[in-house]
């Protein structure tokens, strides 16, 4: 049996500028889908780290440091205190 981590989170917590990114499927760098039209989800793998996208990064981390597996950018999720947040 294999049991994943997954953590949701909302996309407010990237920048406009990554968001279009992830959308153009030009962060060559990690393995992510979307999720309909409500966001991303994302592999945690390797280290990832692109300072374009520092915000990603810091959460990637977080991730990676928790023993989470699956980093899901929902626009409907809940928006988590420990990350800066972005209107757009």
């Amino acid at each position: 049996m294999n049991i994943q981590n997954i953590i949701d989170i909302s996309t407010a917590h990237i920048p406009e500028h990554t968001a279009r990114a992830l959308t153009g499927k030009s962060i060559t760098e990690l393995a992510y889908e979307p999720w309909a039209d409500y966001g991303w989800v994302i592999l945690v793998g390797a280290d990832y780290a692109d300072e374009e996208h520092k915000e990603l990064n810091n959460i990637i981390k977080y991730c990676q440091e928790h023993s989470i597996d699956y980093l899901k950018l929902d626009c409907d999720a809940d928006v988590v205190e420990e990350f800066p947040t972005f209107e757009w």
